[in-house]
């Protein structure tokens, strides 16, 4: 390592510069590349998963009134019903 030593210190400096800025770029595209597959996930998400549970959502009222309408219902027995 006697060639360092021989270097001046401004060569040292961009020489560590140049270091920090291809670990700083390096760290971005693999930040970017990991964006991009998540949204394309997001997306999937979106058109698979999203419309169904809009339907549900929306559709829960009624499934409600459903449930509380078979408890309100007359529990008359019809006159020609067998007994059991």
């Amino acid at each position: 390592m006697h060639w360092f030593h021989n270097r001046g210190t401004l060569a040292k400096l961009l020489a560590a510069l140049l270091a920090v800025y291809a670990i700083v770029a390096a760290g971005a595209a693999f930040s970017l590349n990991h964006a991009t597959s998540i949204k394309g996930n997001v997306d999937e998400f979106d058109h698979v998963v999203l419309p169904g549970t809009l339907l549900l959502a929306r559709s829960i009222k009624e499934v409600h009134q459903v449930v509380d309408d078979t408890f309100t219902l007359p529990k008359k027995v019809p006159q020609g019903a067998p007994a059991r």
